[in-house]
């Protein structure tokens, strides 16, 4: 049996990357500029607002650095697509574009964790596609840290986020585009 096949692949960029890490960012950065929301500081949400979701993603962090320290890349990798699952089940579970009709602080508090759950998440995935990363990140105006804090960091849910739109960060692939890259590749 073959270990890789295109439909595979197509189907891991169109629902892991398409869907789950690049949908989230554009609704949530959508819904918080309908919502004129485009700086979100941390005075702006509950000092407690993010304590439970917070715990798991800093426990997620612990055991993808475990996995990535014993170069077990593809169990990293599977512990961060189960952030995205959480940060997308989160943001769907808490349904806020309803809350922000009545309730403008709850509605920043969701939006700030979905925001610090994409910035886990690009500092995390960061090594494997830095430039996509990167723009993730600068769509939060968060910069990159790259220093020896970083895990503190990741675990420090206290951040500022200046919302800018940008393209989507990843677009659907469909065979016929992988096809053509291979072709493309064989005939150089």
């Amino acid at each position: 049996s073959d270990l890789f096949s295109i439909q595979a692949l197509e189907n891991c960029i169109n629902s892991d990357l398409v869907n789950g890490i690049g949908n989230l960012l554009n609704r949530a950065i959508t819904l918080a500029y309908n919502h004129d929301l485009k700086h979100i500081s941390p005075q702006d949400y509950a000092e407690d607002y993010a304590s439970e979701y917070q715990q798991i993603f800093a426990s997620t962090v612990d055991e993808i650095l475990t996995h990535w320290d014993k170069y077990h890349f593809h169990q990293g990798i599977s512990g961060v697509q189960k952030m995205v699952d959480q940060a997308n089940r989160f943001f769907h579970q808490a349904e806020p574009w309803k809350v922000a009709k009545n309730n403008r602080t709850e509605f920043v508090n969701i939006m700030a964790i979905t925001f610090n759950s994409l910035r886990v998440i690009g500092h995390l995935l960061w090594p494997f596609m830095p430039s996509k990363m990167v723009e993730l990140l600068n769509m939060l105006q968060i910069e990159l840290i790259h220093s020896k804090d970083l895990i503190m960091a990741l675990k420090d849910w206290r951040n500022h986020f200046v919302l800018t739109k940008a393209p989507p960060l990843f677009e659907k692939i469909e065979i016929k585009m992988v096809d053509n890259l291979v072709e493309t590749k064989k005939d150089i």
